[in-house]
């Protein structure tokens, strides 16, 4: 068993939470990838399952984390350390010089989905975050949209509140302002971010996971117990849609954003077919 990994397994609950026009609350059981980027090919050939280049049950591929508005085609796409590095120097006006460490999920079974993608930016000793990327995606219109989050004091906790610039849910309108509340990933990790309009908190999510150790026997396992994970998380997201529009919760038409300074905008591929596919998928 290899515990030197600074990428982990983290295994816990996430929570869903409708305030207003009509009250609303789920929560189910999730894991995610904690991948310490300079790690990544020597975790993906731990087990045989889990794989870079061709179709297995796991398999990361490059594509589908950030790209930096650089390399809006993915022919000589950067490694997925550049890309973030690129990114949040072009917002803050700093590179980071230390470990980047993403909280992501990848394809189960050839399919992709991550409603929020959390790149942690540390100092060059590896303890302390100095800024997080933070990219959402929508679904059905496939879109990304980065935010890159700093404050005074991100050591140990982040709190950020930011202007909301993609369309996510149909049930939300784009006016709207999200409430970050993040712990640096340890033994647990905490993260909350609230919707608010105006002065009222519309809705929540909350995710709180326990680190597991990365090895060839917990990645195995973690398939045998959530062997579709991507698919639950796609599967979830209609469902709860389908049961708020029974509830009556107004919908409102997709808006497209242009900002012209924002990181790049891009489309996802959310399905993968047996067979390799080398484009787009350096580490």
């Amino acid at each position: 068993m290899n515990s030197s990994f600074a990428s982990a397994i983290y295994r816990g609950k996430v929570r869903h939470r409708r305030f207003s026009p009509k009250q609303h609350e789920f929560e189910y059981d999730v894991f995610m990838m904690y991948l310490d980027t300079s790690e990544i090919e020597t975790i993906f050939s731990l087990s045989p399952l889990w794989s870079l280049s061709r179709f297995a049950p796991a398999r990361y591929k490059r594509s589908d984390f950030h790209i930096d508005g650089k390399h809006a085609d993915l022919e000589g796409l950067p490694s997925i350390d550049e890309s973030v590095r690129n990114t949040v120097e072009s917002a803050i006006g700093e590179r980071p010089n230390g470990p980047i460490r993403m909280l992501v999920n990848i394809r189960y079974w050839g399919f992709n989905m991550n409603p929020l993608s959390t790149y942690y930016c540390f100092d060059s000793a590896g303890e302390n975050v100095i800024a997080i990327l933070a990219e959402v995606n929508n679904t059905p219109w496939d879109e990304r949209h980065a935010y890159v989050l700093t404050g005074s004091d991100f050591s140990t906790r982040q709190h950020v509140r930011f202007q909301k610039k993609l369309h996510v849910s149909p049930f939300n309108p784009m006016d709207m302002d999200y409430n970050w509340q993040s712990t640096t990933p340890s033994k647990t990790l905490a993260l909350h971010l609230e919707n608010w309009q105006n002065q009222q908190k519309i809705t929540d999510a909350t995710l709180t996971l326990n680190r597991e150790t990365i090895n060839q026997s917990s990645l195995n396992k973690i398939l045998i117990h959530f062997p579709w994970m991507t698919v639950k998380i796609i599967s979830a997201i209609y469902w709860q849609a389908l049961k708020l529009w029974w509830k009556g919760v107004p919908i409102f038409n997709h808006e497209k954003v242009i900002d012209k300074d924002s990181p790049f905008e891009h489309k996802n591929n959310c399905v993968d077919l047996p067979g390799n596919d080398s484009r787009g998928n350096r580490v």
